[in-house]
């Protein structure tokens, strides 16, 4: 059992998800689903209850369809920005981002995610 709980852990420290920051509202969401057609995106909020609806994304895989859309969103900017956050310290620095964008200084604890 604690074998199968360490493994879980483990690949939860592996897993990545695609953080957005909304600049005019200081609002963070989770990608969940990204639209091939058109490079949209459906974001949820960053809470544990949508753990399973995040998009995960491995680092070592290839992420053609993100650079394609990255630079669909360079050409037409919106008031985004996107980060590639380990999930298992998704909140802290979601909580820090937050707290740098509206000037304020992050404590050592939210120093420590970046």
């Amino acid at each position: 059992m604690a074998k199968k709980k360490q493994e879980q852990e483990q690949q939860g420290q592996e897993e990545h998800v695609m953080a957005v920051l909304d600049k005019r509202t200081n609002k963070t969401a989770v990608v969940s689903k990204m639209n091939e057609q058109d490079g949209s995106l459906e974001i949820v909020p960053p809470d544990k209850k949508n753990n399973n609806s995040f998009l995960k994304l491995d680092r070592t895989s290839p992420l053609e369809l993100f650079f394609t859309n990255f630079k669909n969103q360079y050409n037409n900017p919106t008031s985004f920005s996107f980060f590639l956050i380990p999930l298992a310290v998704l909140e802290k620095t979601l909580n820090a981002v937050i707290q740098i964008r509206k000037g304020e200084d992050p404590g050592p604890e939210g120093k420590k995610n970046w």
